[in-house]
């Protein structure tokens, strides 16, 4: 291979190896199929210092919103912790960019609307380091996901129907239409009668 052949092969490399990055889980826990409507708990706790991922799989059997929320435990413990979470959808292993619904939101409250029925991953990355003083406790974290049936898109409004005039109305109303031809016709030949 000549020189510029490699110089273009090595960005092409690198583009396709960044698109297809997978999710490290350090530790994976399928949480089964949430609902909807479903309520589901996950967490992990920490006892020493590193690097973690932790991924959380569930499948939504419906269209769904997905509310979340979770907290942080870090008591007085001599280890601090630091964690971020994403939301993709399908398997984490085969997660890159394209397929990454929130990402790096932190503890707290969370939401994510109109999720299609499927295969989800919540990814926890943790990041773990060790303080100053404190007691040998464990940190982690803690959270849960609840999801409900999304509303339905609005349907398209039937046209109003318009109304049939029942026999009965169609009957008197011919009737009435009669009487006053018929009355017409005799003042017609009354006139012509009284004029000649």
């Amino acid at each position: 291979m000549n020189v510029k052949k490699k110089i273009f092969a090595v960005p092409l490399l690198l583009l396709v190896a960044a698109n297809a990055m997978a999710v490290p889980c350090t530790a994976t826990q399928p949480l089964g199929i949430l609902g909807p409507p479903a309520l589901e708990l996950f967490g992990n706790t920490f006892s020493a210092p590193g690097a973690y991922t932790d991924c959380f799989t569930f499948t939504l059997a419906g269209t769904a919103n997905l509310q979340g929320g979770s907290v942080l435990q870090d008591p007085l413990s001599y280890l601090n912790i630091d964690t971020t979470f994403s939301l993709f959808e399908g398997d984490p292993l085969l997660a890159d960019v394209s397929n990454q619904i929130g990402s790096s939101f932190g503890p707290g409250s969370f939401s994510f609307s109109g999720l299609t029925a499927g295969l989800y991953s919540l990814v926890a990355d943790s990041n773990v380091v060790r303080g100053g003083f404190g007691l040998p406790l464990q940190v982690g974290y803690f959270g849960q996901l609840l999801s409900f049936t999304a509303p339905s898109p609005p349907t398209v409004p039937e046209t109003p129907t318009t109304s049939v005039p029942e026999p009965g109305t169609l009957a008197l109303l011919l009737a009435g239409l009669a009487a006053v031809l018929t009355v017409r016709r005799q003042r017609a030949s009354g006139n012509s009668s009284i004029a000649s």
